[in-house]
């Protein structure tokens, strides 16, 4: 009985109970002993049991929600009273999403007009727009079957309309039809991609490089990429528009908040933005 009573963890357990006794027989000036719950408060409650569960709350459902609603912001209230709420990351964290998820909201009740729409897609008219495609054929020489491959790729040239040559054998496509510059990227490399989008159809030019040897590229067609108007794209545009404005509005509070106070950091190396 004796080593039970010199236990650490009992000292523990009976001195918290005691101060908690003493906390809660002292009442304090700061603490707001009233709470509403407002009819508002109950709808929202219940709008929001609606959203998770796609029904509304049964009555005693209804009742649970508001018990847990009190028990809620009593623990919250005293809580806050006993200064839990400070140097808390994670508390600390919440809170600024919040406050961030304000701006979204200040954001969402901006409608945008089909004018500013029109504005904002022509600005970001190269992101909604669909890659040039290209058809080509062409001719490859295997480097490792040929002394001199790039003199034979030149001899070719010289008089390619009259020879055609067939070229080496090879599991590439000796034809591309209509293909953007990822796809020609995929299939052949960067380096014949780059060749072929910066090649005028209609001529042999030398002979391109890749990892897989040289080509003899013939472009036929190159097919330019059109910007989509508005209404083909409305939806996507609306939404960039308006992550645009989001963005905007958090940048202006952020702003407003650092001038809103007087703020000192004692580092040395570090540049305030």
């Amino acid at each position: 009985m004796k080593y039970f009573i010199r236990e650490p963890l009992l000292h523990f357990l009976l001195l918290g109970t005691l101060i908690f006794g003493v906390y809660q027989l002292v009442p304090s000036p700061n603490l707001n002993t009233t709470l509403v719950v407002s009819e508002q408060r109950i709808q929202i409650l219940a709008d929001t049991f609606q959203a998770t569960w796609h029904r509304p709350p049964t009555s005693d459902e209804l009742n649970k929600l508001i018990d847990n609603y009190i028990l809620e912001e009593l623990y919250y209230r005293e809580a806050v009273n006993l200064g839990l709420d400070q140097n808390d990351s994670v508390i600390r964290r919440r809170l600024q999403q919040k406050m961030e998820f304000i701006s979204k909201d200040l954001s969402s009740i901006i409608d945008a007009s089909d004018a500013e729409l029109e504005t904002f897609l022509v600005k970001n008219s190269d992101k909604y727009r669909a890659q040039s495609s290209y058809s080509f054929k062409q001719i490859y020489i295997d480097p490792t079957k040929h002394d001199q491959p790039y003199q034979l790729a030149q001899k070719w040239l010289t008089d390619i309309e009259a020879i055609i040559p067939d070229g080496d054998s090879t599991m590439l496509p000796h034809v591309m039809t209509l293909r953007s510059q990822q796809v020609i990227n995929n299939r052949f490399g960067g380096e014949l991609a780059a060749y072929v989008t910066s090649t005028k159809p209609g001529v042999w030019p030398g002979p391109a490089v890749s990892s897989f040897g040289l080509h003899l590229i013939y472009v036929t067609e190159i097919k330019n990429s059109v910007a989509p108007s508005l209404a083909q794209i409305r939806e996507k545009v609306s939404r960039d528009w308006a992550f645009q404005q989001q963005s905007k509005i958090k940048s202006t509070m952020d702003a407003n908040l650092k001038q809103k106070y007087d703020i000192t950091v004692e580092h040395s190396t570090y540049v305030g933005k």
